[in-house]
């Protein structure tokens, strides 16, 4: 696709340094990755249509995707969107809350497996990336 090797090219242009050192990835899934996603109606949650049972399936693919190839690169996984603004040091306090909750283990079953700073469905959620 054109469309996302101009998407490569411009993050590489614009953030070159972040891509340099690894702090930004862009991925993208093959498309053998997703089933067949026209399962609505029979099967349409919440009075849905069929292009809607079909987004919403396509995004529960795309973010077990990202959970999965995101687990290995960092302590924590955030989900957040893109349409978000943040106050200044939001993510150092958000890092440094993380930090101060027992760590999590098989043995030890520590109390915190979800930290919720949002209280919105799946969005502003952070876990340790082990439990992934």
């Amino acid at each position: 696709d054109t469309w996302a090797a101009d998407a490569a090219a411009r993050l590489q242009r614009e953030h070159a340094d972040e891509v340099a050192t690894g702090k930004l990835h862009g991925i993208r899934a093959p498309r053998s990755l997703y089933p067949n996603l026209d399962v609505c109606p029979p099967l349409c949650p919440h009075g849905e249509g069929p292009e809607e049972g079909r987004w919403r399936s396509k995004r529960n693919i795309d973010y077990a995707l990202l959970m999965a190839y995101s687990a290995p690169l960092a302590q924590y996984y955030l989900q957040i969107e893109d349409d978000l603004s943040f106050t200044l040091g939001w993510l150092a306090t958000a890092v440094n809350y993380a930090r101060e909750q027992p760590e999590l283990t098989k043995e030890s079953n520590a109390p915190w497996r979800v930290i919720d700073f949002s209280g919105s469905g799946c969005f502003g959620k952070m876990v340790q990336s082990n439990e992934l």
